[in-house]
């Protein structure tokens, strides 16, 4: 969901609110905001998933080997 689902949202808000601007709708702006935070925020998501399961691996790799 978070590595494939959201972004997919996000890009096409992203380009709805592009469209919007092209003809100067005041929402436009308000939605490619909304937009930037939540690709900011799937990005934090999917590092701090990233480095939470390298380090439980890491440890499990290391309590495992003699």
């Amino acid at each position: 969901m978070w590595h494939l689902f959201l972004p997919m949202l996000a890009y096409a808000m992203l380009f709805v609110g592009a469209a919007g601007l092209s003809h100067e709708q005041t929402w436009a702006l308000f939605l490619i905001a909304t937009v930037s935070l939540l690709l900011l925020f799937i990005g934090i998501h999917n590092a701090w998933d990233t480095v939470t399961y390298l380090a439980t691996t890491r440890l499990k790799d290391a309590n495992t080997k003699p």
